[in-house]
């Protein structure tokens, strides 16, 4: 087996085979002529020609404890029939986590059609998106306004919109940084995706990407703000398409999002969640140097085991004290607390409850007085992601 980069005149390859494993057709002659120019990474039988698996690296920018740190989505896992259960998808993640150091990789997140399958690399379920399903005669309680403007490619618009997502982003693990106004359209109309930046004298403070969907619903895909009066205000400039539509449905929202509290909740509102992405630590020292810590002083040691990343496995020594942390590893060692790396992932990340740290999976505590100092370091704090990839 060789492990490769693909070349930017192998995308027919790439694209045969996600055809393949994603159930979509493919004209392969057709696509020879074709470039690649996303990060390929393929696994190539002995004749270094023959395509068996492959993956796609997508470097990102993602929001940990309001720093911005370097983070590498996978995406297009697959492989043919005839070479599954030959080790190719392992040693692809083993090219990716040996990639890691040089790239800068910290983080690592990907869209999964199986938990249980990516908990073999490390990964866990971070969070799951909630939903909202809200009559508009729900809304009545807050006031219209006009306040709002659609955006059409404007250059200070865009501006303002990048101002307001990363200032949400910013108090919220996992979310990426944006650079650029890729994820709101410039032609509303023919794409269907309106973007309304929402001012509050003449500064830029929450936005609404909405699109039209079926059974009278108005679809927000995003809903941006940056304090309580800018999601009333965004909120209350949706209600002026009450006339038009007869309810709001809002797919990605954070774990115990303020927007329920704004709303009128009753029987009439429905609410659900689903899979949201997997994540997992890369360089686990450094991202424990990034956590916010309590402003007491302290001190925890923790030891991770079991990951796919063996150089990581070892004990962590956290001392804290004013908000920061000093990180010592250690190949081995005593320990307060042993932990999975998928669990310790979930746990970093923010998305455990105090009350539930003695339920996580693979977790054995040796000194039980050390868990309220692991809640202190590590609290449940909020997460989002809008992009998928």
């Amino acid at each position: 087996m060789i492990i490769r980069k693909l070349r930017s005149d192998e995308a027919y390859k790439a694209k045969m085979l996600m055809g393949c494993a994603f159930n979509y057709s493919v004209d392969g002659e057709a696509e020879r002529t074709s470039s690649f120019e996303e990060e390929g990474i393929g696994a190539f039988c002995d004749d270094n020609e023959t395509l068996m698996a492959q993956l796609v690296v997508k470097p990102y920018k993602s929001f940990f404890c309001g720093n911005t740190v370097d983070a590498v989505g996978i995406a297009g896992v697959s492989t043919y029939p005839e070479y599954r259960r030959n080790g190719c998808i392992k040693a692809l993640f083993n090219e990716v986590f040996n990639m890691a150091p040089q790239r800068g990789w910290l983080v690592s997140y990907l869209y999964p059609f199986s938990y249980r399958y990516y908990r073999k690399y490390g990964y866990e379920a971070l969070f799951k998106h909630k939903t909202l399903t809200v009559p508009f005669d729900m809304l009545t309680h807050i006031d219209r306004n006009s306040s709002a403007v659609l955006y059409t490619g404007q250059p200070e618009i865009k501006k303002g919109l990048l101002q307001v997502y990363n200032a949400y982003a910013a108090g919220r693990n996992v979310c990426f940084y944006r650079t650029d106004a890729g994820a709101y359209s410039d032609n509303p109309v023919k794409s269907q995706r309106y973007t309304y930046l929402w001012n509050k004298d003449n500064v830029p403070k929450a936005y609404a990407t909405v699109k039209p969907s079926q059974d009278s619903t108005l679809e927000v895909i995003e809903l941006v703000y940056t304090d309580v009066e800018s999601l009333y205000g965004i909120l209350g400039f949706l209600r002026l398409y009450d006339g038009q539509f007869k309810k709001m449905y809002i797919p990605i929202l954070e774990y115990d999002s303020p927007a329920e509290y704004l709303l009128d909740s009753d029987r009439n509102i429905g609410s659900g969640c689903y899979d949201g992405v997997q994540g997992r630590i890369i360089d686990i020292k450094t991202v424990l140097e990034l956590n916010k810590y309590p402003e007491g002083k302290g001190n925890v040691r923790i030891k991770v085991y079991g990951d796919f990343i063996s150089r990581n496995n070892g004990i962590y020594d956290i001392s804290f004290e004013g908000g920061k942390g000093r990180v010592v590893f250690e190949k081995e060692g005593d320990y307060d607390i042993a932990v999975t790396v998928q669990s310790f992932s979930r746990l970093v990340f923010g998305d455990v409850s105090g009350y539930a740290l003695p339920y996580l999976n693979g977790i054995e505590v040796k000194c039980g007085e050390k868990l309220k100092t692991l809640a202190e370091c590590f609290p449940r704090r909020a997460l989002n992601l809008f992009e998928r990839f």
